[in-house]
């Protein structure tokens, strides 16, 4: 069922249709994903989204006094999110990656990602890739072996709106709501206990809403995300989550930098070595990551 705030009548604040057993704050790729989840395993979820069908407006960004269209123009308040933008690559974390899930983790639930997407189950490391497809491996990687090579999967066209396929299942599912044009303003903290009881919702119309749920999820995204941590006050003057004061400090975004030239006869390698490989009706691309050493 698919719910639009802005057409809501005031007087429904805190009716059935405002409240779950699971409330998912954002409708793009990882709120869709998991209550496509959720609903499967038999709960009832109601998914936020501030945004409608089409994208509609942008959250202008500014680091330290200075805009940052990377963190803006990408990001679509729309039922799908970054689906509707994104490349659509699919690449495993590396090996010895620091962050607090293993690329171990990650890797045992690779398997439904890819079903889930539509690509295939080619391996992504270079030579295994390369053996696997009868070709050759790229002799740039033997050249150079602080290089480690990598095959992304491209996600087809037809998949990479989860909008028109994850969004499209749940609005006819039983077990599951979807609400747009509906802003997440605040979190409210239980008076007992240490747990969110209610969010406040504000439509386009200025309205607001109270969403009542056993269980919130925040899946708006890195910078909205800790938008909405730092602005839920009332209970928390610093913001939910924030006792150390680390809440957005540590952001970074995709870095570009001149490292190094690549020249002949390197360079004609390198480039064939990274045309399109396309297998099983996956489009593969070669990455390359430099070894801590080289870095």
């Amino acid at each position: 069922m698919e719910l639009d705030l802005a057409q809501l009548d005031r007087s429904a604040n805190g009716s059935d249709l405002l409240r779950a057993e699971i409330c998912i704050i954002g409708a793009g790729i990882a709120g869709l994903t998991l209550a496509h989840k959720l609903v499967a395993l038999g709960h009832d979820v109601l998914v936020l989204e501030s945004g409608g069908h089409a994208p509609e407006f942008f959250t202008a960004i500014e680091q330290a006094g200075h805009p940052h269209p990377g963190t803006s123009e990408p990001r679509p308040r729309a039922v799908g999110g970054t689906s509707l933008t994104w490349g659509g690559q699919l690449l495993p974390l590396p090996a010895d990656a620091e962050w607090p899930l293993s690329a171990a983790d990650i890797a045992a639930l690779a398997t439904e990602a890819e079903d889930l997407l539509g690509v295939d189950s080619l391996p992504y490391d270079a030579p295994e890739f390369f053996s696997r497809i009868g070709e050759p491996s790229p002799a740039v990687l033997a050249q150079v072996p602080e290089l480690t090579g990598t095959l992304s999967k491209f996600i087809p066209f037809s998949r990479r709106n989860l909008a028109q396929t994850l969004g499209r299942t749940l609005r006819t599912h039983s077990k599951a709501r979807i609400a747009i044009h509906a802003h997440v303003t605040e979190l409210i903290h239980a008076s007992t206990g240490d747990h969110i009881e209610a969010v406040l919702v504000r439509t386009p119309d200025e309205a607001v809403h109270r969403v009542q749920a056993a269980q919130f999820v925040v899946a708006a995204g890195t910078i909205e995300t800790v938008r909405l941590l730092l602005a839920s006050q009332s209970a928390r003057p610093g913001g939910i989550g924030n006792e150390h004061d680390q809440v957005g400090r540590n952001f970074h975004d995709h870095l570009t930098v001149t490292a190094a030239a690549v020249g002949e006869p390197a360079r004609t390698q390198l480039l064939a070595a990274m045309r399109p490989w396309i297998y099983q009706g996956t489009f593969h691309s070669l990455k390359l990551s430099a070894s801590r050493q080289l870095q």
